[in-house]
């Protein structure tokens, strides 16, 4: 029995030995790729132009395995670090292939994590997801879970105040743009234009004028702004989309522009006001009108008589409105006493509510002659 006993004994005990030694054997295989992978990475990192694609290679030769520890280094706010494990994402991208899920994955993770990245580690995710959508085969749709995620990334970028990370979302919205109509691309790339719009940065205004502009996306009333933007190359894009759009900015609205310091913005908006339907004596009215020198916005009033195609109670109208109180009193003026037109609504509104006493003085008294049959052309009391 004791022999038994003792044989039972030492069969356990090397079993166990066994077990022990491949329990050991597996955490020091873990431990030696643990070590290895925070080895390349650390050495991705680090690297310099002369050795960073040997550590790219290194790390995505890790595979998916690398994956946090690269995630990890893109919330450190090193522009170097997080420029290189960009590219080894990349590389880990491009082996993979367009279709593979671990594509969507990677998008997916860099999504999740967005938010804790650094500024430069957020760029390099948004680049990242740029690079893959584009990769796609442009003859299938792309991967089902590359899309949500695309757009989450979208939204996140947009309710950032950083520039640098909108120039990267920008060039991701209009990838995604280009490629997917569903509506909740549509409604994150909305956002981002609308976000970027009013960036300091005039290469992301550019871009986002381009990216609202876009058949899917199509915000035309949100860039009329940007008519009065300081770059002239901006000022020609939004002129040569909504100039010829009454639904996005009016006629009147319009006319400043023939003033624009840029020849080629004047040119456009010339164009855009004759397929409206403005003749050359329009067109001379408009300059006219919207000149900063009031002496010659009142030579409208001069010229009105001598043309017989113009509505001359639009122009008259439009002038009572005018900053300058002589202006005003010109149109009225020559509104009453010329008699061929009717702007008796607009006169009461004047006696009762212009900012300047004359005004109102001179409103009254054509009131006045009105009602008493006296000729319109005598002098106020």
């Amino acid at each position: 029995m004791r022999r038994l006993f003792l044989g039972r004994i030492k069969k356990w005990t090397v079993g166990s030995a066994l077990v022990l030694l491949l329990g050991l054997g597996a955490l020091a295989w873990l431990e030696r790729t643990r070590l290895t992978i925070w080895y390349c990475v650390h050495g991705l990192a680090a690297a310099g132009d002369a050795d960073r694609n040997q550590w790219v290679e290194r790390v995505a030769g890790l595979d998916a395995a690398a994956l946090p520890a690269l995630l990890d280094r893109l919330g450190q706010d090193d522009p170097q670090a997080c420029a290189n494990v960009q590219q080894a994402l990349a590389s880990l991208a491009d082996r993979w292939g367009s279709d593979d899920p671990r594509v969507a994955d990677l998008v997916g993770r860099l999504s999740a994590a967005f938010a804790a990245l650094s500024t430069p580690g957020q760029q390099a995710a948004l680049t990242v997801a740029d690079r893959a959508v584009a990769a796609a085969d442009r003859s299938t749709s792309l991967p089902a879970a590359l899309v949500p995620s695309a757009v989450r990334l979208l939204e996140q970028a947009a309710n950032l105040p950083d520039e640098s990370v909108h120039a990267e979302a920008l060039s991701l919205a209009s990838t995604l743009a280009d490629r997917v109509g569903q509506e909740q691309v549509v409604r994150a790339c909305r956002a981002l234009a609308a976000a970027c719009l009013r960036d300091q940065d005039k290469d992301n205004r550019t871009h986002a004028v381009r990216l609202a502009l876009h058949p899917k996306v199509w915000l035309l009333r949100e860039v009329v702004p940007l008519l009065g933007d300081p770059a002239p190359e901006i000022r020609r894009a939004v002129m040569a989309a909504v100039g010829s759009k009454p639904e996005a900015i009016d006629t009147d609205d319009l006319l400043p522009w023939l003033h624009d310091p840029d020849a080629q913005v004047r040119g456009l908006c010339e164009e855009a006001l004759r397929l409206r339907g403005l003749r050359e004596a329009h067109l001379r009215l408009g300059r006219l009108k919207t000149d900063q020198d009031p002496k010659v916005r009142l030579q409208v009033v001069d010229y009105l008589p001598y043309s017989t195609d113009l509505d001359p109670g639009v122009w008259l109208r439009s002038l009572s409105h005018d900053p300058v109180p002589a202006v005003r009193a010109a149109a009225i003026r020559a509104a009453v006493e010329q008699g061929v037109v009717d702007l008796s609504d607009r006169i009461d509104q004047m006696a009762q509510n212009d900012p300047s006493p004359t005004i109102r003085q001179l409103a009254q008294h054509y009131i006045a002659c009105q009602k008493s049959g006296q000729s319109p052309s005598s002098k106020p009391r």
